[in-house]
């Protein structure tokens, strides 16, 4: 059984600050696209495992951030935006599946780990910096995002895998 960060057992989690900061991902030699400042910065412990990540890659290849911390508000209108188009797809939806749904793609805001730094965007680039394609935009939804959906070109299913 899947259990989302929507799900109540997750949500009743305290979440407390652990004094870990916010460090700039291009400091540890990451590549970062985002748009605005804010997204390049993420928790140190986590840029430390993003580096470590991307020295286990082949070479020629590398990861891109797109984005990382995430304001609030920034968060909810994602959150927002996408459960509305959900509801426009899937009218008769409950308030409690509406948000279950959403959920999968988007954190709700109590518990979105980009808000704290702690998440982060990324896909794959070659040496020069280019975005590898991976059969979908970075942003596409979970059901157009899965490696094995029926419309995944299969060269990009492998270099998902």
């Amino acid at each position: 059984m899947t259990v989302l960060l929507a799900d109540p057992q997750i949500a009743a989690i305290p979440a407390r600050e652990n004094g870990d900061p916010l460090v700039d991902v291009t400091s540890f030699g990451l590549l970062y696209t985002g748009d605005g400042d804010a997204g390049r910065y993420v928790r140190h412990a986590l840029a430390l495992r993003l580096a470590s990540a991307q020295a286990q890659l082949p070479g020629g290849i590398q990861l891109l951030i797109r984005e990382g911390h995430r304001s609030p508000e920034d968060q909810e209108g994602i959150f927002s935006r996408y459960s509305q188009s959900l509801r426009r797809e899937m009218p008769g939806l409950d308030e409690f599946s509406l948000r279950r749904l959403t959920s999968r793609f988007v954190s709700p805001i109590g518990v979105a780990p980009h808000v704290a730094g702690a998440a982060v965007d990324l896909t794959l680039a070659d040496a020069s910096g280019a975005p590898l394609w991976m059969g979908t935009p970075i942003d596409a939804t979970p059901e157009r995002a899965a490696t094995r959906a029926r419309s995944t070109p299969r060269t990009s299913a492998r270099t998902r895998a």
